[in-house]
């Protein structure tokens, strides 16, 4: 789950949680339907989010180097940190609530910047803020080149990719990185994003649910992306590079569309699931050993 700097503070120390902006009401509706949560507050959380959800007014300073240990940029950074993570903490797992792990930045791997300073001081304020015992992760592409800038020691590391990769040479390369824990694709594509002027993305459904199955049946943990398609509203659509603008819609091909309808994907990955993964004992007994 994102949590869009720029949605909640439109205006350096003007914050607003309410409406559709309350992110504790709708983690609390995730509780109580008996969903766990993964959060991921950035600050800098993904492209398809307009300026990757960093606040527009933070370029008022011209020389400011974003996702980096500029001074004017952290001054930002741990403001805003101060206002959300704790509203977060009492719903994090071990305090009763759903939140079972929690983001540090999102694929900066990718990033020019490479800045070890800039991670360690967010996994000092995510500590500050959360407590010592909070499951801290980092999500970068399965190469070694992105997760040498993108990990840090005391992150838990994890690589993301879809149906396209070698399974067997992403997981060697996380192991090289982490060795040991689980094997985690924190972003399995189940589709992908569109762009303006092109046609709409799809992923078959038997090739989908093929790969699912050979992650499974290693014993991997998979966190699907998307698994709902949604909208951004308001022009809060982002753009990737070389200029490439997302329209509105997020439907990603998800198994469930953004309309929120059944499709194909959903019952041929609901299948796969019941055959491959595990039972919800075994589920607690997972979840226990990695809290």
């Amino acid at each position: 789950m994102y949590v869009p700097w720029n949605f909640h503070e439109p205006q350096p120390g003007q914050y607003e949680f309410s409406g559709d902006r309350d992110v504790e009401h709708f983690i609390q509706l995730a509780h109580e339907l008996g969903l766990l949560v993964i959060l991921r507050p950035g600050p800098y959380i993904c492209a398809e989010w307009d300026m990757g959800g960093l606040p527009a007014w933070l370029l008022e300073k011209q020389s400011i180097v974003l996702r980096s240990s500029d001074p004017d940029y952290l001054v930002a950074v741990d403001k805003w940190l101060a206002v959300l993570l704790p509203k977060m903490k009492p719903l994090l797992y071990q305090n009763g609530g759903p939140i079972i792990t929690v983001q540090v930045e999102n694929e900066y791997g990718s990033y020019f910047a490479c800045d070890y300073d800039y991670l360690r001081f967010l996994v000092h304020r995510f500590r500050y803020h959360l407590g010592n015992d909070v499951i801290l992760f980092t999500t970068d592409g399965a190469s070694e080149k992105m997760l040498k800038c993108g990990t840090l020691q005391d992150l838990y590391a994890t690589v993301d990719f879809g149906t396209g990769n070698n399974i067997t040479q992403a997981f060697l390369v996380q192991r090289k990185f982490e060795p040991k824990g689980p094997l985690i694709n924190s972003e399995f594509y189940t589709g992908w994003l569109d762009h303006w002027g092109k046609p709409h993305s799809t992923v078959k459904t038997k090739t989908l649910a093929t790969s699912l199955y050979n992650l499974l049946a290693r014993g991997a943990n998979v966190n699907l992306y998307m698994f709902i398609g949604g909208t951004n509203f308001a022009y809060w659509n982002g753009a990737n590079t070389p200029y490439e603008p997302q329209p509105t819609s997020y439907d990603y091909d998800a198994p469930l569309s953004e309309a929120g309808d059944l499709t194909k994907k959903y019952f041929a990955l609901r299948e796969v699931i019941q055959m491959v993964g595990p039972s919800n004992s075994q589920r607690a007994g997972l979840l226990g050993g990695l809290l």
